[in-house]
Order: structure tokens, then sequence, then C-alpha cells
């Protein structure tokens, strides 16, 4: 099981990410998008291999099309 500090500093860079995604997608930056979209799923798929039983709040969710497969086939993330 994953260490709730490192968690949540994890859950806190999601949210990050998340907001930066916005921005680019604002901007129309689609390669700026498909980065942050990259590194969003590695530390999401980090967190879910490390046996995080977490919650995402909406602001720090990309939206639906673009969330992890992982997310979207658990309704527990979310």
């Amino acid at each position: 099981m994953i260490e709730d500090e490192l968690s949540e500093r994890i859950e806190l860079s999601l949210s990050y990410l998340a907001r930066c995604w916005r921005s680019a997608n604002i901007s129309g930056d689609e390669e700026e998008k498909k980065i942050i979209q990259e590194q969003y799923h590695d530390l999401f798929s980090f967190l879910v291999k490390w046996g995080w039983q977490g919650y995402l709040d909406p602001d720090s969710q990309l939206p639906e099309e673009y969330m992890p497969k992982e997310f979207l086939e658990n309704d527990r993330y979310g």
C-alpha cells in the first residue's frame, strides 16, 4: 500500500496537471495537452499499481474521454 504522504503529493500533482491541461485546452495547444495527458496517466497508473484507494475530486480530473482506463473502469476513484 502506498504511503499517505506520497499519495497526497501525487494527488496534488494530478490536480496541477488537470489545471495545466485545461489551460492548454483553452489556448489550443494540442501537443501540450498530449504531453500533460501522458504524465497524468503515468501518475495515476502508479497510484493504482501501489494500491491507492482514494478519490479524485472533479477539479483533479481530466475530461472523461481523456481519463486513464483504470479510472473509467472503477467508480471508486471519482
